[in-house]
């Protein structure tokens, strides 16, 4: 019964193409409906604004307005609907070309291409882009893009990147792909480890990341420590097993998802700034207690406690909030500091080193 009433709405549809009302019509169960043009149009309409989103989405990411447009071509049977060509109209303000089939369109394209490649044609340029945005795993699982959607291939892209942690030897490189601003909601492409990292002070190391995308799509993605000139690669099919129904999807998750994402993001950035702040504070407390007054102690002790307990919260706006208070209580802690190291620097010093080493 529902392969029945699917197929007779379907002739319905197609009949409203070129009349402004139809019958509906089952014979078991016994239905016979009156459907006008005007009730397709409303019917439609949640499935219209939606195609016209994406396309508006378009026109943004290529930087382009309507007015830009030479022509508007309509793909696929549906559109021969006069409730599909009305809406196109109206969203582009123009009326969409009429003297191409439908239902050819992506043959006849495909056609073009062979000529293309096969050295026949010179005029026509087809641009390839990437589908989806391409990037690594950062600290606190978020994405860092190297590559963004929509960007014509070839291309490539290069970023610095440097240790987290202290005494730092390798580089683990987890490579992803997708909208989204956490690991654990973009695709995983690869995973690759850059040993040979020297040992450092955290911050020090630093690693040049590049991406590169060739003609066929194959990405390359490469490391080099840049002290000592330590190199890994890895190369994948970004596209391998994506289909456009899933690429569509990763694209709707990610706009639906989008507020929600960038406060994960944020939080995840503020946490990882907390807790360095926090081990740093407590290492200097306990290697220079000399320079530490009860009073600064213990305010320095109390901010730290309200910014672990912001950390627990998952406000990223609290915990930054709190990182700020912790500095402004360990302020004078941090200037004795700074001012011994500076007074260690220019011991035995004359004046006028001392008025260089200040200009330089």
């Amino acid at each position: 019964t529902i392969g029945l009433a699917v197929a007779e709405a379907r002739r319905v549809k197609e009949a409203l193409t070129s009349a402004s009302e139809a019958m509906f019509q089952l014979a078991s169960p016994s239905v016979e409906q009156r459907v006008t043009r005007d009730e397709l149009a409303r019917i439609a309409q949640p499935l219209l604004e939606r195609t016209g989103k994406a396309c508006r989405r378009v026109l943004k990411d290529a930087e382009l307005t309507r007015e830009a447009l030479d022509g508007v071509i309509l793909v696929g049977g549906s559109t021969r609907s006069p409730v599909v060509r009305d809406y196109v109209a109206q969203l582009f303000d123009k009326q969409p070309l009429s003297d191409l089939d439908p239902e050819q369109v992506v043959a006849l394209g495909a056609a073009v291409q062979a000529d293309v490649l096969t050295g026949g044609r010179k005029d026509v340029t087809l641009l390839d882009v990437v589908p989806l945005s391409l990037g690594i795993e950062m600290m606190g699982g978020v994405v860092e893009k190297l590559i963004h959607r929509n960007t014509t291939i070839p291309t490539g892209a290069t970023q610095t990147f440097t240790t987290y942690a202290d005494n730092q030897t390798g580089f683990d490189i987890h490579v992803l792909q997708g909208e989204r601003e956490t690991a654990d909601t973009c695709r995983s492409l690869a995973r690759f480890v850059l040993r040979g990292v020297p040992p450092m002070v955290a911050g020090m190391g630093r690693v040049e990341i590049t991406f590169l995308i060739d003609a066929d799509g194959l990405l390359k993605v490469m490391a080099k420590e840049l002290t000592t000139g330590q190199e890994a690669s890895i190369e994948v099919k970004p596209s391998y097993g994506l289909s456009d129904e899933e690429v569509e999807q990763m694209l709707i998750d990610s706009f639906e998802h989008a507020e929600d994402d960038l406060a994960r993001r944020n939080f995840a950035i503020e946490r990882i700034e907390a807790e360095r702040i926090l081990a740093a504070t407590r290492g200097a407390f306990v290697s220079d207690p000399a320079l530490l007054d009860d009073e600064v102690r213990a305010a320095g002790e109390v901010a730290m406690t309200a910014l672990e307990a912001a950390m627990a919260s998952g406000d990223y706006l609290a915990v930054r909030a709190k990182i700020e208070a912790l500095d402004v209580a360990t302020k004078p802690f941090a200037q004795r500091r700074m001012n011994r190291a500076v007074a260690a620097q220019l011991h035995g010093v004359s004046l006028d080193d001392a008025a260089r080493k200040v200009g330089a």
